[in-house]
């Protein structure tokens, strides 16, 4: 399933990251694959980028040493 979820602020939706939580709550609480949980948009990515830093990623370091900026290089 697809959802895009605009700018609320555009649209005067005073609730919406309260709905916005409770959906994605809901999607997560839906059958699925126990090796293929629902994620939210970025908790793959998060989960990662925690993997491989804990495993001793290299191309971090490697940003590091070329000034690339901790924002351009964070998932």
């Amino acid at each position: 399933m697809t959802t895009v979820i605009l700018r609320p602020d555009a649209f005067d939706a005073p609730d919406s990251q309260a709905q916005t939580e409770a959906f994605i709550a809901w999607c997560k609480q839906s059958p699925h694959d126990a090796d293929a949980p629902v994620l939210a948009p970025g908790e793959w990515e998060a989960a990662n980028r925690e993997a491989r830093l804990a495993q001793g990623s290299r191309w971090m370091p490697a940003a590091g040493r070329l000034s690339v900026p901790p924002r351009a290089t964070s998932a």
